[in-house]
C-alpha cells in the first residue's frame, strides 16, 4: 500500500518519526514535505501535493499532520473525493475507517505522542470499510455535495472538438503558439481585450496554451483554438471563463486575427461555443462584457441573441485610460439552436 504523508512545521519532526518508523513495516512511502523545520510556512501549500496523490491513487493512503491535525483536515476535505478525519486515540481512528471510509488521517502533534500517533496510524492502516449503511451514508452526503456545488458534466474528447462549414472549435497544443503569436500582432486586438498583453510575443503564446490545458483538466475555463479546415491554422481563440457549475454560468470571450475580421467567423464560432456550453456543459445563462467604444463586438453578440444587460462605467483601466464595459446576457432558453 502506497502512503502518502505531508506536515507543516507543527507536525514536522511526528511526520519525520512517523516516515522511520512505517518504512520499517514494508510500507511504500513518500513524503511530500516539509523537507526542513520552517516556522513560516503554510500548511494548504504543504499539504496539498499529497492530497491530490491520494484522489488520484484510490488504493493509496494519507496521513497529514501539524499541530492540531484540524487545519490540514479541513484543507484535506475540500476535495470531494476526499474523507479526512482527526484521530486523537485508536478508536476514533478505527471508527472512521471502518464506518467513514476515510482516505486521510489527520493527527495534531501537540495532542499526541509519537507513540500515541504511530498506534493510531497502524489502526487506521489496518482497518478496513465495512460498506453496508455506512456506504449508503456516504452516498448521502456526495448527493448531497453536489446538489449544492453543482454538477460537473461528464466531457468526452469528441465533445471538444466542434465543427462548422469553414472552421473547427478545438482545445489548444504545443505546436500552436506560433499561429497564434503571428495573428495576434495587431495592437487592435489587445486594445478591444482585457488581458492580451501589447507587444505580444511568442512566450505569451507559449505560456496562455499551457493555462488553458491545465483550466480544461480543473473545467474551470473552456478555451478553443479557431482553425480553418481548409488551412489547419489558428486564427483566433473563443472560450468560456470563469464556469460556474453550481450557478450554471461562465463568461464568454474571443479574439480573432484581424485579417479574418468582417468574414462571419467571430459569429459562426460563436454559435458553436454557446451550443457547448448549453448542451454539454448544461449551463443557464452565458455572459460577455465588451468595451463601450468597440462597435464590432456588440454587433457580433447581438447577432448570437445576446441581450444588453448593462453599463458599467468606467470599470476598466487599459491603455492609459478608464473605460465602460458593457454587459451582455444569453438564457438557455433565447439561444436559438440550429
Amino acid at each position: 500500500m502506497k502512503i502518502f504523508l505531508a506536515a507543516d512545521h507543527g507536525g514536522f519532526e511526528l511526520k519525520e518519526y512517523l516516515i522511520e518508523k512505517l518504512k520499517k513495516q514494508k510500507y511504500q512511502i513518500e513524503d511530500y514535505g516539509a523537507f526542513k523545520y520552517n516556522p513560516r510556512d503554510d500548511y494548504p501549500d504543504i499539504v496539498k501535493d499529497a492530497i491530490i496523490k491520494v484522489v488520484k491513487d484510490k488504493k493509496a493512503r494519507g496521513i497529514l499532520c501539524c499541530r492540531s491535525g484540524i487545519g490540514v483536515s479541513i484543507m484535506a476535505n475540500r476535495h470531494p473525493k476526499i474523507r479526512a478525519a482527526v484521530a486523537f486515540n485508536k478508536k476514533i481512528a478505527k471508527e472512521t475507517r471502518q464506518k467513514n471510509n476515510i482516505n486521510i488521517l489527520c493527527l495534531g502533534a501537540d495532542y499526541l505522542s509519537q507513540k500515541q500517533a504511530l498506534e493510531i496510524v497502524k489502526t487506521f492502516l489496518s482497518n478496513k470499510f465495512l460498506g453496508g449503511r455506512h456506504e449508503r451514508r456516504l452516498d448521502k452526503i456526495n448527493q448531497y455535495h453536489s446538489k449544492n456545488r453543482g454538477n460537473i458534466p461528464k466531457i468526452k474528447n469528441s465533445d471538444l472538438r466542434l465543427k462548422a462549414k469553414r472552421i473547427i472549435l478545438r482545445p489548444l497544443k504545443n505546436s500552436d503558439a506560433k499561429d497564434i503569436y503571428l495573428n495576434i500582432q495587431d495592437k487592435r486586438i489587445s486594445e478591444s481585450t482585457l488581458k492580451i498583453p501589447w507587444p505580444y510575443k511568442i512566450e505569451d503564446a507559449q505560456i496562455f496554451i499551457q493555462k488553458t490545458k491545465k483550466s480544461l483538466q480543473k473545467k474551470s475555463e473552456f478555451v478553443f483554438g479557431i482553425e480553418l479546415k481548409n488551412r489547419k491554422e489558428v486564427i483566433g481563440c473563443i472560450g468560456l471563463d470563469k464556469v460556474n457549475f453550481e450557478h450554471k454560468n461562465a463568461e464568454l470571450g474571443y479574439w480573432l486575427g484581424s485579417k479574418y475580421w468582417s468574414q462571419g467567423i467571430v459569429t459562426k464560432a460563436g454559435k458553436l461555443i454557446l451550443k457547448f456550453g448549453f448542451e454539454k456543459l448544461k449551463l443557464h445563462r452565458i455572459w460577455c462584457c465588451i468595451f463601450s467604444d468597440n462597435p464590432a463586438s456588440k454587433k457580433v453578440v447581438e447577432k448570437l441573441g445576446f441581450k444588453r444587460e448593462g453599463l458599467h462605467r468606467e470599470t476598466s483601466w487599459r491603455e492609459g485610460r478608464w473605460r465602460d464595459n458593457v454587459r451582455y446576457g444569453i438564457l438557455d432558453r433565447e439561444f436559438e439552436r440550429s
